[in-house]
């Protein structure tokens, strides 16, 4: 062969063996599916757990139902701010406290997660840059069912920190 017709043949052959053939042209087929493992499919639920509680704080909010955001806490409601920790230990002291605890900038972080991009690890999930977490607890010793979810913290991210 001449050097011409060598470097054309690799040219068109891009390497791939001469002797192929159309069966191994045919695209590969895709390994089969991994079955779900428990831990899967419990995250799974977890996530679509957290989503529907987000839609509903979130309906809360936009429609200014104070009562069905009360109802979304579980107490004692740990908030954090720049004086440092405090609880608000019953759903009548969190409606005396409302507007301070639910300030404008933890309205506007809730309102503006998108449901699925919420953050979440062990310790549940959070809204915006963490003003607010919620998760569910375990409704026995070995956490084999849960309760429903709910607001466990606020967190106040600057100058005029709610306390």
């Amino acid at each position: 062969m001449r050097p011409a017709l060598t470097v054309l043949a690799l040219t068109l052959g891009a390497g791939a063996p001469i002797s192929a053939t159309a069966q191994d042209a045919r695209p590969a087929q895709s390994a089969p599916a991994r079955p779900q493992s428990h831990q899967d499919r419990e995250e799974e639920r977890r996530q679509r757990a957290y989503r529907q509680f987000l839609d509903h704080v979130q309906a809360a909010f936009r429609a200014r139902d104070r009562e069905a955001v009360i109802a979304s806490v579980r107490f004692p409601l740990r908030v954090n701010g720049e004086g440092g920790t405090t609880f608000v230990r019953t759903p009548a002291e969190l409606r005396a406290r409302f507007d301070r605890v639910f300030s404008a900038d933890v309205v506007r972080a809730t309102l503006a997660q998108d449901r699925d991009s919420i953050f979440s690890r062990d310790q549940g999930a959070m809204v915006g840059s963490g003003q607010m977490w919620f998760d569910r607890g375990c409704a026995d010793a070995a956490c084999t069912a849960y309760t429903p979810v709910r607001i466990i913290a606020i967190n106040h991210m600057g100058r005029g920190a709610a306390r």
